[in-house]
């Protein structure tokens, strides 16, 4: 996943590679950046970054078409997430920050139920997120205000 140049300006560029060669693939909302995508099967994949309004994206591809799904807000100015990690269609979290008088962590997604907030708060800013056995979930990122910064290296949820 990436960006390409055209007359229109930046467009998102999606590619699938089937083994020997990359091939165009659809991609998800004009005006979004994505940073991360996942796939569970060739028709359900999901796809997370910032919208056009600086907001949470998240993005489910059902094996033809990408369609948005409503990601909440914590109350922050600007938000977006950096990584996504899915096991199934209901089992989805994705890991980024928000900014609220500094960036904050944040994990959102869905597990069973109406994609949410599932973490928030915390100087820092998570960029990946991956699934454990057991059902666990971890993400990784650094803490801290900028001028003193550490790694984070899990965070369960």
């Amino acid at each position: 996943m990436g960006f390409s140049e055209s007359s229109a300006g930046v467009t998102t560029l999606l590619e699938h590679w089937n083994g020997s060669n990359w091939t165009l693939a659809g991609a998800p909302t004009p005006g979004g950046i994505p940073q991360a995508v996942a796939a569970v099967a060739t028709n359900d994949g999901w796809a997370v970054g910032t919208d056009q309004r600086q907001q949470s994206l998240a993005e489910h591809f059902d094996g033809s078409s990408w369609t948005a799904v409503p990601a909440p807000s914590p109350s922050a100015i600007v938000k977006g997430l950096n990584g996504v990690a899915a096991v199934s269609s209901a089992r989805v979290w994705a890991a980024g920050a928000y900014y609220d008088h500094g960036l904050r962590l944040l994990i959102e997604g869905l597990d069973g139920a109406p994609w949410r907030v599932a973490f928030e708060g915390g100087l820092g800013s998570l960029s990946g997120v991956s699934w454990l056995p057991g059902g666990l979930s971890m993400a990784v990122g650094e803490s801290g205000d900028g001028t003193a910064v550490t790694p984070v290296v899990a965070f369960t949820c």
